[in-house]
């Protein structure tokens, strides 16, 4: 199975690089299946950069076909450029879509929002299962339309989902409706007591004023608890502990700036100096890292073993 493959590839990361290599060179027969073994084995070593690189080159050998647009845009999303991955994944072939349409317009969804392209990404949600309902939803309140988020998080509330307790009770506390909003966070409390790394429990518990609670998480660093960390900091008016767990977030891999620029809990530390120089300091470099791989692929697309359907891409 591709599983095994992978598991055996992946104890000498450099060998089996370079037998791969020598196989697309010396194997012109099977160039297509030997170049698709590599990328899905730069995928799994998590070189997103390179996977990216030899899948485009696969999609001008089979004549800018969009049925590898799933794994295209798959890579677009994962090196932090949500706009190229939703050019890719509107490029996609019927059959592509058709496979899952659940799972495409759930990707295509994500990547428009976070694009910041939210009417976009309710478009494609629409035609999700309800566990999307949420992401829905917080487009829905960007948007301005908190009758229709209420709707959906109110059909997920059915389901005893924490998190649609936690934005349902959000949108009640700035309607002035104080009694329900604590009881929305006093369910989040009850239910989600497994500590992972998109708990919400905390917010719950700050919204319910029980702040030392609020702080006493325990969870490993990642960019996704770092980034918690520095909008409960924010929200808390700690501003030089938010702009540190900011930085460590940066530091695990934090790329989607359109969740710091249109996410409230920050609005307290949006404009500290710190915190702005922070973000902008990362945003250029990331921008540069972007331009980089944009340049690649346009050097890539001018040589001899590429065409124009990568310029294209």
């Amino acid at each position: 199975s591709l599983a095994v493959v992978m598991d055996v590839l992946t104890t000498d990361v450099e060998y089996s690089e370079a037998m791969l290599r020598g196989k697309i060179s010396g194997d012109p027969g099977n160039i297509i299946l030997w170049r698709a073994i590599l990328s899905l084995f730069y995928s799994q070593t998590e070189n997103y950069r390179m996977a990216l690189k030899e899948t485009l080159k696969m999609k001008w050998m089979l004549n800018g076909t969009g049925a590898l647009a799933e794994y295209i845009g798959g890579y677009y999303y994962k090196l932090g450029m949500p706009e190229d991955a939703v050019n890719e994944l509107k490029g996609a072939d019927d059959s592509v879509i058709q496979n899952d349409p659940g799972y495409y317009h759930c990707a295509l969804g994500l990547c428009y929002q976070l694009a910041g392209h939210y009417a976009n990404a309710v478009s494609e949600y629409s035609t999700a299962e309800p566990s999307i309902f949420i992401r829905a939803g917080v487009c829905h309140e960007h948007l301005g339309d908190y009758s229709k988020a209420m709707d959906l998080y109110n059909q997920v509330v059915c389901q005893d989902t924490p998190s649609a307790y936690l934005c349902r009770g959000r949108i009640y506390l700035e309607q002035g409706h104080k009694d329900l909003a604590d009881a929305d966070f006093s369910a989040v409390v009850e239910k989600d007591t497994v500590l992972t790394e998109g708990n919400d429990r905390q917010f719950a518990l700050y919204f319910l004023g029980r702040n030392e609670e609020a702080l006493d998480t325990r969870f490993p660093d990642s960019k996704e608890v770092d980034f918690s960390r520095a909008c409960l900091y924010s929200l808390l008016n700690r501003p030089e502990d938010a702009v540190i767990a900011m930085e460590a977030a940066f530091k695990h891999g934090l790329v989607y700036f359109n969740l710091i620029d249109n996410n409230g809990y920050l609005d307290a530390v949006r404009n500290i100096p710190e915190f702005k120089s922070l973000v902008e300091k990362y945003r250029a470099k990331h921008n540069a890292f972007i331009e980089s791989i944009r340049k690649e692929i346009r050097s890539e697309c001018s040589g001899g073993d590429t065409g124009p359907a990568l310029c294209d891409s």
